[in-house]
């Protein structure tokens, strides 16, 4: 679980300094300057006898990442703990149309996806090069995403108030999809066309929520809002005394009988009624409490949230492992380019009028109407019968 950004302030080991800024100054994707490296035991599981096979395959992955992605791909130097290095590929996206079998879509922006490059020999003693687990953290969050730790449907969700939980990699869920298969093959066949092909498949992968693969997170929740507490007595109370002061001030409600109670009718005119008091007097961090939505595929229930309209959302959270006078933006080299983290501010508020009045708060609206007619002719009935 590599950490990936640049900063010399932050908790990157000296080693890990060194190995990055040979990153950013283009040694890690040269063949000549790796093979070098490779010849004196450098790499894991790499020595003089393989390195010439080591670096063969690793020019022909090469050539295949500079066509599909241009110079939106890197190699990363990791140490490990026994004092020696592997080799990891970190794959730029810079925009993503996230989409699913639901047609619902979700752009992604900056998203960094990671993957060792792991060394065996197969069954013909041939040395082979493959990716054992693919990674990923992203470099810009909207308004939404921030206040969900949203990354991406197949990632576990971050946690945005600290640096680390935010640039740490967290493996995808893969699924049992083909980019698993050949994650497979690469580990038992030498053969570049397989490579190609698995980053064709990871392409997919990143841009497509598999509903049926259960995320960890779905477009509709980050496209809608967020699970709030809903609804709960003192919201329900709060909204009946809104219906009561309406009818005493002369507002028209549609009225019914029910098995000889009198009681307030269940219609759209209660419905509209009911939505329009709530998001007029009811503050809007709030109105989790009594509107929600519901998914008609997936039945899912979410609840109204503003996220941090009403709030300027900070360029960066506050780190615990820099220094109290230097807050440093994290920002992370690909190729030259600079990515720095980016906390985008909210652009448009979340639409109450989108969402309805929970059924539970129209239950006890409707119960409690009826209850308080039907004890008050109870009384009246008793009064003047003792009368």
């Amino acid at each position: 679980m590599p950490t990936l950004y640049s900063n010399k302030t932050t908790s990157l080991t000296r080693k890990e300094i060194i190995f990055e800024n040979l990153r950013i100054m283009g040694k890690t994707r040269s063949v000549s300057w790796l093979f070098k490296k490779a010849e004196k035991g450098f790499f894991k599981g790499v020595n003089s006898l393989n390195a010439l096979d080591f670096c063969t395959i690793l020019d022909r992955y090469i050539t295949i990442l500079k066509g599909r992605y241009g110079s939106n791909w890197d190699i990363k130097l990791i140490p490990t703990h026994d004092g020696q290095v592997v080799l990891g590929i970190i794959i730029h996206y810079p925009k993503i149309d996230l989409t699913n079998s639901r047609e619902e879509k979700h752009t992604i922006r900056n998203l960094l996806v990671y993957f060792n490059l792991e060394i065996d020999y197969n069954e013909d003693d041939e040395l082979v090069l493959f990716p054992e687990e693919i990674e990923g953290t992203k470099y810009r969050y909207s308004a939404k995403e921030a206040s969900q730790g949203y990354v991406h449907s197949h990632l576990y969700l971050t946690t945005c108030d600290n640096i680390d939980a935010v640039l740490n990699t967290d493996a995808f869920c893969l699924g049992s999809g083909e980019i698993t298969d050949y994650m497979a093959l690469l580990s038992q066949h030498r053969d570049h066309n397989l490579f190609e092909m698995f980053l064709l498949n990871l392409d997919t992968m990143v841009s497509w929520e598999s509903i049926e693969g259960v995320p960890y997170n779905y477009i509709n929740k980050i496209e809608g809002g967020s699970p709030g507490h809903g609804p709960n007595s003192d919201s329900c109370e709060v909204a009946y005394d809104l219906v009561v002061n309406y009818i005493k001030e002369g507002g028209r409600l549609n009225y019914t009988l029910d098995k000889g109670i009198y009681c307030i009718k269940r219609d759209q005119l209660l419905y509209d009624t009911l939505k329009e008091l709530v998001i007029k007097n009811i503050s809007v961090s709030l109105l989790h409490y009594y509107l929600q939505t519901v998914d008609s595929v997936m039945g899912t229930v979410t609840f109204f949230r503003q996220e941090r309209a009403e709030k300027e959302v900070p360029l960066f959270p506050k780190r615990r492992l820099i220094s109290e006078k230097e807050e440093e933006v994290p920002y992370f080299y690909i190729q030259g380019r600079k990515l720095t983290l980016t906390f985008d501010k909210s652009k448009d508020k979340a639409d109450p009028y989108a969402f309805h009045v929970a059924p539970t708060i129209i239950d006890y609206v409707e119960q409690k109407f009826k209850n308080e007619i039907y004890e008050k002719a109870v009384r009246k009935s008793s009064i003047e019968r003792a009368s």
